[in-house]
């Protein structure tokens, strides 16, 4: 039998798995999180921009995103997605947490159009992240 901790614990992974299947129950797609891959060139010519940095294009999904004109009509998104994905790249990449891989990208492409992150939030259940929520402007 689960101790407290244990259920409680139990609780949350099944609640992320239950967010993950309604983000694609209600129709989610992918989201593009533009990352700099790696830094090419000395620190010299980068501080001079004579070496342009390569990016990865890294899908993540399911995602919610939900678009939003703010006058002069500059375009905000609020955009939901499953911690368990981020927390893959997350680790691929040898970040520490989501959050802090999703505040340190580029940004996120939509519609061909590349919005800067201005806020990242993780929501958690039992201790454990089952969704982010990401705000990005042009």
């Amino acid at each position: 039998m689960l101790d407290a901790m244990g259920a409680s614990a139990a609780r949350g992974f099944a609640m992320a798995r239950a967010a993950e299947a309604m983000l694609r129950a209600v129709g989610a797609t992918n989201v593009h999180v533009i990352r700099v891959s790696q830094k090419t060139g000395t620190l010299q010519q980068r501080q001079l921009g004579q070496a342009l940095p390569q990016y990865n294009d890294v899908v993540v999904g399911p995602a919610v995103v939900s678009a939003e004109c703010v006058p002069p009509a500059a375009m905000k998104l609020k955009i939901v997605m499953p911690a368990r994905v981020v927390r893959k790249f997350a680790e691929q990449e040898g970040e520490p947490s989501g959050t802090q891989w999703l505040a340190g990208a580029r940004g996120i492409m939509h519609e061909g159009t590349l919005l800067r992150i201005t806020n990242v939030q993780a929501e958690f259940l039992a201790g454990v992240e089952y969704v982010y929520r990401v705000t990005a402007e042009v």
